[in-house]
Order: structure tokens, then C-alpha cells, then sequence
């Protein structure tokens, strides 16, 4: 998954999935017991980065 800036409304964007790397089991987006989400993704397909690496890559602080 990577996140992509909309670069007509900046700071926001959108996620898009890697095709390649998707098997399409929507694990990422299920939701468990008592709505909590599930654990990722179960092939290793997405990689989570601390929010602090994606906000050097994009030279923008997100908003809280």
C-alpha cells in the first residue's frame, strides 16, 4: 500500500495497493471482534512505516 498526494487538495491523499503484491484477501480492511481492526496483512504484502518517515518523504507535518 502506498500513499499518494492529491495534488489538488494538499496535504491529503489516498491509498493505493500494490497489484503486484495484493492477493485480495482483504484482510487489511476486516474488521474482528468488536470492530477492532484486524492485524495487517498476513503475506507480509503491506509495510506500515512510523508516520514520522512518511512526513520527511513528503516534506509535510500531517495534521493531528
Amino acid at each position: 500500500m502506498y500513499w499518494v498526494p492529491d495534488e489538488d487538495h494538499a496535504p491529503f491523499g489516498h491509498i493505493e495497493v500494490d497489484p503486484v503484491l495484493c492477493i485480495g484477501c482483504k484482510k487489511c480492511t476486516t474488521k474482528g471482534p468488536d470492530g477492532a481492526f484486524l492485524d495487517g496483512c498476513p503475506w507480509d504484502a503491506i509495510d506500515m512505516v512510523a508516520t514520522e518517515l512518511v512526513e520527511e518523504m513528503i516534506g509535510f507535518k500531517m495534521p493531528v
